[in-house]
């Protein structure tokens, strides 16, 4: 379609107006958002390994696309959202418009505001910078919205130099697309597999993710990027599940 229009096509996962898509990834299917983040996450179990690693698995299936991708601030930190903010905190219109009144009995008669939507400020907290200080480097005071504990490990300071952090394969990643990405050029691959995508760009690099129950076995290749650690080695390299790879074929 976008070349019929002769536009490039755009992939996003995230953005201002979404649960972050770490954590849209790592809570049971079926899980109804809006409801979620009302019970303060309890309504469900987030598997934050899981959603973390199919996110990275996500993006660099993406940013191995033709066109353009966008990221919304914090993903290439691993950010999730910040689920349990206090609704003293909250500052999203949403929060205040969507409102149904009841009427009560008890404890007294009267009516019962009751907030429908909690709002997307879980994705907006600001980011942290550094795994210290009032607002983890955001500002010299606390931020407008509270930054929980757990930001400190994700925090830019935190992640810079750490192999397997996700801001350095993002890094990573976005360097090897500006080297790589070159006109529109995709053809998909027969994997044998239904669970798993595969597909070829220039016929000079490769793009493979599992999303599977089982690992895959890879095609010889030089290993450019990978979202998280593979199994194998030499000539028997395997691809686990909810894990993307790009390799340059040899």
């Amino acid at each position: 379609m976008a070349k019929s229009e002769g536009s490039s096509s755009t992939w996003v996962f995230s953005n201002h107006d979404q649960i972050r898509h770490a954590t849209r990834y790592g809570l049971p299917d079926g899980t109804d958002g809006t409801t979620w983040l009302l019970s303060n996450g309890k309504s469900a179990q987030l598997d934050p390994d899981l959603g973390l690693r199919r996110a990275r698995a996500a993006s660099l299936f993406a940013m191995a696309l033709p066109g353009c991708i966008y990221m919304y601030q914090g993903e290439e930190l691993g950010l999730f959202e910040v689920e349990d903010l206090k609704e003293e905190d909250l500052q999203d219109p949403n929060w205040f418009r969507n409102v149904v009144i009841r009427p009560v009995t008890k404890p007294v008669k009267g009516l019962a505001y009751i907030h429908t939507q909690k709002g997307r400020d879980g994705c907006r907290v600001p980011l942290p910078w550094t795994p210290t200080g009032s607002s983890f480097g955001f500002g010299s005071a606390g931020a407008h919205l509270p930054q929980p504990e757990w930001f400190a490990e994700f925090a830019v300071e935190a992640q810079t130099g750490q192999n397997d952090s996700t801001l350095e394969l993002y890094r990573e990643a976005l360097s090897l697309r500006a080297q790589l990405q070159e006109g529109e050029e995709l053809k998909w691959c027969q994997t044998h597999d239904e669970g798993v995508l595969h597909f070829a760009r220039h016929d000079s690099w490769e793009c493979i993710m599992n999303f599977s129950s089982k690992p895959f076995k890879l095609p010889r290749g030089k290993v450019l990027v990978s979202s998280a650690e593979l199994s194998g080695k030499g000539n028997s390299l395997r691809l686990p599940m909810n894990t993307t790879v790009w390799i340059k074929p040899v």
